[in-house]
């Protein structure tokens, strides 16, 4: 899960930002928001210009991928995985790639589906992965 905090003003250096409730992670400048006493809350968040406010929920696994110029040229990049621990020190999330150039290939089977798993063993991360692959 992702959150956006919109700046709807001009010049404006801060925005309100409601959060539900959960842990969130400041996706550029990883600082953590705590909403655990309501159902959400709304906070002062900082906006500069160089920043957008968006936050990734605790327990969420974004799967990354640095673009280029092509398609062609994406594909050949490394998939980063961007953890954000829940507080139980676990995250979920799921990678879904087809092959890109046939619009049917989630029909004809030719994909990748798998579901990422991370969890705290001790003083370690384990990150675990299974899906599906035709």
């Amino acid at each position: 899960l992702l959150l956006v905090c919109p700046v709807l003003e001009s010049g404006a250096r801060s925005v309100e930002c409601r959060f539900p409730r959960g842990l969130w992670y400041d996706l550029l400048g990883w600082g953590k928001v705590t909403v655990s006493d309501s159902e959400s809350d709304t906070r002062t968040v900082p906006a500069p210009l160089d920043h957008l406010p968006v936050y990734l929920h605790g327990g969420t696994i974004l799967v990354l991928k640095h673009p280029r110029l092509t398609v062609n040229a994406t594909l050949q990049t490394d998939y980063k995985l961007l953890v954000g621990l829940d507080n139980d020190y676990t995250a979920r999330g799921i990678l879904y790639v087809d092959n890109y150039r046939d619009a049917d290939s989630h029909l004809t089977g030719r994909f990748l589906n798998l579901t990422i798993e991370a969890g705290r063993v001790g003083h370690f991360l384990r990150i675990s992965a299974a899906g599906i692959y035709k």
